[in-house]
């Protein structure tokens, strides 16, 4: 039976919300259910990348993707592989015009039926490479923290979404991380987000806990490093609002 491939976008005009942190998580976890995932880190900082592979310096990364249309594929583990990035990226946006817009879209065709999800990590940019990216999703989740500018910035990053795609997609899901539950700021945003983008807002919050940056530091994704902690066990959670979403089942 061939393989229909979903692929999932985590983009936020703002940076610092755990877009990357997010892709190694969910891409770890849905490995470990026996899907087959590829990520690829689209960030010139490649902070997905040094946290699945160590800060090596890449040869080859998604720049040959966009310009070749080539993969070049590497594997973390059991079921998880990633396509690299580095600051050989930076420049590429900037090089890209809008006759260009589905590169990366017609790139994926020649990977689809090889895994189940792709993974799409965009940098917290508004440029050629995140409409690359969303034009290329079926989905888009956008993980958001419990503040006033996060939650502002929530309008510019649905904008982008939409023109990107010329309004034919919305976001799919949007999730808090680093959520403090004891704090006023928190409910206020959870309801602000309810009110503004209703049945968007995912069940899932993900709580703020030391081991996501112990984690980084030790270049392990965090179902690695500690699988039984806080932020853990909520993204197992999100992983279960994510497959539900996207109606995928193991075969």
């Amino acid at each position: 039976m061939s393989i229909m491939t979903k692929i999932l976008c985590f983009f936020h005009y703002k940076g610092g919300v755990g877009k990357s942190v997010t892709s190694a998580a969910t891409g770890a976890n849905l490995a470990s259910r026996g899907f087959k995932v590829l990520l690829m880190d689209l960030d010139s900082q490649a902070n997905l990348t040094k946290n699945m592979l160590g800060p090596s310096d890449q040869k080859e990364t998604v720049l040959t993707t966009f310009q070749k249309g080539k993969f070049p594929i590497q594997k973390i583990h059991e079921n998880l592989y990633i396509v690299p990035s580095g600051k050989s990226v930076a420049a590429l946006s900037a090089t890209l015009d809008r006759n260009q817009m589905d590169l990366l879209k017609k790139a994926l065709e020649k990977v689809k039926g090889q895994f189940d999800f792709v993974i799409l990590d965009c940098p917290p940019a508004i440029g050629m490479i995140t409409i690359n990216a969303i034009r290329s999703s079926d989905y888009l989740f956008v993980p958001v923290l419990a503040d006033q500018s996060s939650f502002d910035d929530l309008d510019d990053t649905s904008i982008v979404a939409i023109k990107a795609t010329g309004g034919k997609m919305n976001m799919s899901g949007i999730f808090f991380t680093q959520f403090e539950s004891n704090l006023n700021i928190s409910k206020e945003m959870v309801e602000q987000v309810k009110e503004r983008y209703g049945d968007l807002l995912m069940t899932t919050r993900i709580r703020k806990c030391s081991k996501v940056k112990e984690a980084l530091t030790a270049r392990k994704d965090l179902f690695s490093y500690a699988p039984n902690c806080t932020a853990a066990q909520d993204y197992v959670s999100l992983v279960d609002e994510i497959l539900d979403i996207t109606k995928a089942n193991k075969q």
